[in-house]
């Protein structure tokens, strides 16, 4: 009879393995359905939101957000969440429950996770023709009860391209239509300016502003070293060491872009 260090067989050990197994899926199972009434709940919510802000008299759209920003943070407090963390789950379950219905039901049966859930809308949301993508959507659903979230990504990414009624080269002009740059407020003080447009010269304005920045913080190091320097190229052991620039590489790429934008050049 073959036992382990234990003293239980092999195949008792297999069992108590099948029934932690069986236990575990089932407590799964039952954090997705949880999660599941959780989206249909914040959807609820984001439907409520809509509602009022469609009762509103013609505003800005800062101000015809209100109804929004308030439910949010009604559920932020009740919950000890960041009003702008409930905010965007509010817009990602009204998606899910809008678009995506049967995914929220398999959720809900526990036959998917929310990790699922999520690889699934973001993929599915590149699909404008409800047709389309409701193929789409039974076909992830099968794929994603059978994957883990990190290999039904690679798929689905895959099942778009074949489901797509054009190719990528019209999808892309068409997508440049939607080019643009828009401000967001932040509070204190702050805002986003966003630019949103072809990814290869976006990624090239990134790049270059990374370049400059990581060239700006090495010359501004090394002018604090050559101020600290006697004259023999040994820096003065009663001088203190040249402090570095304490700015991050983001902080550098934002005060970079500003001061490109913002300062004229003179020809």
């Amino acid at each position: 009879m073959n036992t382990n260090s234990s003293g239980l067989r092999g195949d008792d050990v297999d069992v108590v393995a099948a029934e932690l197994a069986e236990d575990y899926a089932v407590a799964v199972a039952a954090v997705a359905a949880a999660e599941a009434e959780v989206v249909r709940v914040l959807a609820r919510a984001a439907e409520t939101a809509i509602e009022r802000m469609s009762e509103l008299p013609r505003m800005s759209s800062r101000d015809a957000e209100l109804p929004l920003r308030a439910i949010a943070a009604e559920l932020a407090v009740r919950v000890n969440q960041s009003d702008r963390t409930v905010q965007r789950r509010l817009d990602d379950a009204y998606t899910i429950s809008t678009r995506f219905a049967e995914t929220l039901s398999a959720l809900s049966d526990g036959r998917i996770a929310l990790g699922h859930v999520r690889v699934i809308v973001d993929h599915g949301t590149k699909l404008s023709d409800e047709g389309i993508r409701a193929v789409f959507e039974s076909e992830a659903i099968s794929q994603a009860e059978s994957t883990t979230p990190g290999r039904l990504n690679a798929s689905l990414a895959r099942l778009v391209e074949r489901v797509q009624p054009t190719t990528f080269a019209e999808r892309h002009k068409e997508a440049r239509k939607g080019r643009g740059v828009w401000v967001r407020d932040e509070a204190d003080g702050m805002a986003e300016l966003v630019l949103r447009g072809p990814a290869v010269p976006v990624y090239g304005i990134h790049d270059m502003l990374s370049q400059m920045a990581r060239k700006a913080r090495d010359d501004a190091a090394d002018s604090a070293r050559g101020t600290h320097d006697s004259g023999d190229g040994n820096v003065d052991g009663n001088e203190r060491e040249p402090e570095r620039d304490p700015r991050t590489l983001d902080q550098i790429r934002a005060d970079l872009l500003a001061e490109i934008v913002l300062t004229p050049t003179i020809n």
